[in-house]
């Protein structure tokens, strides 16, 4: 009779040893199908199965798309998902922090003395390099300016010129030193004629209109522009035609990301119903590419095609 690795700890009582994976090759075993089979069934990638199998849960992204293959696995296998699930998690419980030695009250001490020890000849080197510097900046400092020289200022009366179509008579010490003492005084007024200027007009200078807003810049040939919007927390993965990822990330509600690359390009959105896919402007429909499990894979071909 065939031996159940995923339930031969539950028979002796120390279930808690098998891995996940361990669990899910031997159902798919016992239904004598391959990683292929069992792949093409799930409609998931070869790689994915693999990875669940051998417990590299790090390829699979965020813990909710890992816990979400694994109950689909079970679902398909016709497994209990909790042990799964329990496995899962001691696996990806963090390893306990490294103990750190014990160092004695005899070497703290030791290291305090040799600091002491040379603490008197750090302060005199920096105290030298001080001394030098202010002797430098003494030497090359720049010589203070001179001050301005103020002329004195003159004691007459300064002259102010009267403005045009105003009376103007000679001031009282003018007349007397023009004239003898004993003529008589004559004050000649002058009436000058008010101009009157016409106005200036500043000429008219047509202002240019503000220019309109710059159209988005054309892409280059072959490219298509993918434009994502997230509604609740999913994760989005776009592998370029080498298959280097050109976006693998988890983004919150309220989020937004736009990016342009030449197809064909793979993608896969975890919560496929929360995110609004554009391509070149045009709306994406994700309701035929959603799986059962809520993701969406699909390949972005020449032209922006999807299939």
């Amino acid at each position: 009779m065939e031996r159940d690795p995923a339930n031969d700890g539950a028979r002796d009582g120390d279930a808690t040893n098998v891995r996940a994976g361990e669990q899910l090759r031997a159902a798919r075993e016992r239904r004598k199908l391959s990683q292929a089979q069992a792949a093409s069934e799930m409609r998931i990638d070869l790689t994915t199965l693999r990875a669940l199998e051998a417990d590299d849960f790090s390829r699979l992204g965020a813990p909710i798309f890992v816990k979400g293959h694994l109950r689909n696995y079970a679902k398909q296998l016709g497994i209990a998902v909790e042990p799964l699930l329990d496995a899962y998690e001691r696996a990806a419980q963090p390893a306990p922090p490294p103990l750190v030695g014990y160092r004695n009250e005899g070497e703290q001490m030791e290291g305090r003395v040799e600091f002491k020890r040379l603490l008197p000849t750090v302060a005199a080197g920096v105290a030298s390099v001080l001394l030098v510097l202010f002797t430098i900046w003494l030497y090359h400092r720049p010589e203070p300016l001179p001050a301005p020289s103020v002329p004195p200022l003159a004691s007459a009366p300064a002259r102010v010129a009267p403005a045009p179509g105003t009376l103007t008579a000679p001031s009282a010490t003018t007349v007397a030193a023009a004239t003898p003492a004993t003529a008589p005084i004559v004050v000649a007024l002058r009436t000058e004629p008010t101009r009157t200027e016409p106005a200036r007009t500043e000429p008219q200078v047509a202002r240019p209109e503000p220019a309109a807003a710059e159209a988005r810049p054309a892409l280059p040939a072959g490219q298509v522009r993918i434009a994502l919007r997230f509604t609740a927390e999913s994760w989005v993965e776009v592998y370029d035609p080498t298959n280097q990822p050109l976006v693998y990330q988890l983004f919150d509600a309220g989020q937004a990301r736009e990016l342009s690359a030449t197809p064909p390009l793979r993608v896969f959105i975890g919560q496929a119903g929360s995110v609004a896919v554009s391509i070149d402007g045009k709306r994406v429909d994700l309701a035929p590419l959603t799986k059962r499990d809520a993701t969406a894979r699909f390949t972005i071909g020449a032209g922006g095609a999807v299939r």
